[in-house]
């Protein structure tokens, strides 16, 4: 398994030796931003299945930067952030197992957002509120067949 990993990164070991050691990324800081949608999906992955929202500012100071939203969706509190997510930005169902096919739909969307941080003391939590959609494609506006693709 490891010489599988190795021979996939050293791929990209030309680009990682003209990397600068000062990291070109950097956090969102708090605030409200106006983005777009390049993600979203459902993932099962070691923190369970979540529903994942890729979000990229498109104005402002920050234009081009990303942030991801993370939603578990094995606990209630992630369940209810993830119906009000979904029905602010056109796909919502009533019905949860309905959200892996529809998820795709939102991406393109234009969304205002909130990044507010929080710290317990113990650890830094980074809330993202999806506030408002802007504009970009709606379930309703967009026929799915059962086979999870669109016409």
């Amino acid at each position: 398994m490891t010489g599988n990993i190795e021979r996939e990164l050293a791929r990209y070991d030309a680009e990682y030796e003209e990397l600068d050691t000062e990291s070109s990324w950097r956090a969102l800081p708090d605030g409200e931003y106006r983005g777009e949608v390049v993600e979203s999906c459902v993932e099962d992955g070691k923190y369970g299945i979540q529903y994942v929202i890729g979000l990229q500012v498109t104005e402002g100071e920050h234009e081009g930067d990303r942030i991801t939203k993370w939603i578990g969706l094995d606990s209630e509190i992630g369940r209810g952030i993830a119906k009000r997510d979904t029905h602010t930005l056109g796909i919502g169902s009533e019905k949860l197992s309905d959200l892996p096919r529809l998820a795709v739909l939102a991406v393109g969307s234009r969304v205002r957002f909130r990044v507010q941080r929080k710290n317990t003391g113990q650890k830094t939590y980074t809330n993202i509120y999806l506030d408002e959609k802007l504009s970009g494609p709606t379930i309703e506006a967009t026929a799915i067949d059962d086979s999870g693709g669109h016409w």
